[in-house]
C-alpha cells in the first residue's frame, strides 16, 4: 500500500487528535483537570475549581488552582507521547523516512 507523504501526515494527525482526546483526557481526569478542544482543534487543559465562600459576598464561588495545573499539563502530556511513539513506532518511522527522501 502506498500512502503519500500528505496523506500520512494526516494520518498521523487524525491519530495524534484521537490519542490525546481518550488518553489525555482518561490520565486528566485522575488529577479532576478536563481536557477541552477549541475551534481550531487545539486541545487545553483546565484545572479543578475548588468551591469555598466568598468572604465579600458570602456566597458559593470557585476558584482554579493554576499553579498545579503547568506540572501536571507536562507530565502527563509528555507521558502521553512517549507512550503514542511506543503505540506508532512504525507509522513516525515511515513519516520520518518520507519527509527524508523528500529533502534529499
Amino acid at each position: 500500500m502506498k500512502i503519500s507523504i500528505t496523506e500520512m501526515h494526516v494520518m498521523v494527525n487524525m491519530k495524534l487528535k484521537a490519542f490525546f482526546a481518550v488518553v489525555l483526557d482518561d490520565c486528566i481526569r485522575m488529577y479532576g483537570f478536563k481536557l477541552f478542544q477549541n475551534n481550531d482543534g487545539e486541545y487545553s487543559i483546565e484545572p479543578p475549581f475548588e468551591r469555598f465562600i466568598n468572604k465579600k459576598t458570602g456566597k458559593e464561588d470557585t476558584a482554579r488552582h493554576i499553579h498545579l495545573n503547568n506540572d501536571i499539563k507536562k507530565a502527563v502530556m509528555v507521558q502521553a507521547i512517549i507512550d503514542f511513539k511506543k503505540k506508532n513506532r512504525e507509522l513516525i518511522s515511515q513519516v520520518v523516512a518520507s519527509k527524508a527522501s523528500k529533502e534529499v
